[in-house]
């Protein structure tokens, strides 16, 4: 499965979160891709002005930061929809989510 920019950006705010800092080496690691294939990845998003470099470490751009977070926004959205509407078990949700999160529209959302 391709990884999309989306998912690229929300696992990058997450390890700046949650980890401490996004390195090249922990995003191949986290989507179990070769150095190489994340690198070319972040190299992108850096081109197309989501993140950038600080010594070996990625942060995101304000617009990256601002994508990211919608992700993650339109994920929990989509999990509370799963759960309260729908009466999916939680255990069972996050996939879908994950499915959901990239086609949810801004105005649903």
């Amino acid at each position: 499965m391709e990884n999309t920019t989306e998912e690229y950006l929300e696992a990058i705010f997450k390890q700046n979160h949650e980890e401490n800092r996004a390195t090249t080496a922990s995003i191949a690691s986290f989507f179990g891709i070769t150095y190489q294939s994340a690198r070319e990845k972040i190299k992108n998003l850096k081109k197309n002005g989501y993140a950038e470099s600080e010594k070996e470490f990625i942060i995101l751009t304000k617009a990256g930061e601002k994508r990211a977070k919608d992700v993650i926004r339109k994920h929990r959205l989509s999990e509370i929809f799963l759960t309260q509407t729908l009466g999916l078990p939680w255990d069972e949700v996050h996939e879908e989510a994950c499915l959901f999160e990239h086609v949810l529209s801004d105005k649903v959302a």
